[in-house]
């Protein structure tokens, strides 16, 4: 998160140099391995280390909730057909956590809609009214042991490290 937060200068640059790191990182899709994430290896649980995401950087420098972000987490399970991204703050073990279905569309890409969201309070997870449905898709780019790089349909990038492998 400290890398997230470092970064925020060279996340909010011109639209030249936004569009020269985004043409980086389609760039190398073709160089990329023929390994196809959705059938097995995206899944599990993934730690957020770098983000294009304008309300990531908010979240993480306090502007949004005013509170400290410990970590960004996300969790996919294929065989259940679920992702759960899950935000922890840092004090009294508050976390925010949003799941939702998810839908294989091809080797690289997965679409979801979140239809839960939950506070985590010392331990206990209380449900939240869902207002707004989020969603999208992301196509993973690059996945190569530990490391993920995906880019997701608001054209945000974001570079993840594998937590855990499902056995």
């Amino acid at each position: 998160l400290q890398l997230v937060a470092q970064m925020k200068a060279a996340v909010v640059s011109s639209s030249s140099s936004s569009s020269a790191r985004h043409g980086s990182v389609g760039d190398s899709r073709s160089s990329g391995s023929s390994l196809a994430p959705t059938e097995g290896p995206l899944e599990g649980s993934w730690r957020l280390l770098w983000t294009t995401e304008d309300s990531i950087h908010k979240l993480v420098n306090g502007q949004l909730l005013g509170a400290p972000v410990q970590d960004i987490q996300q969790h996919i399970d294929l065989s259940a057909n679920r992702v759960t991204n899950k935000i922890q703050f840092g004090w009294l073990g508050v976390q925010l956590q949003a799941s939702g279905p998810l839908i294989v569309k091809s080797p690289s890409r997965i679409a979801y809609s979140f239809d839960k969201l939950s506070l985590g309070l010392l331990g206990t997870m209380l449900p939240l009214p869902l207002y707004v449905r989020g969603g999208g898709w992301t196509d993973c780019v690059i996945l190569q042991d530990g490391l993920r790089i995906m880019q997701n349909s608001r054209q945000d990038t974001l570079i993840l490290e594998r937590l855990t492998r499902p056995e």
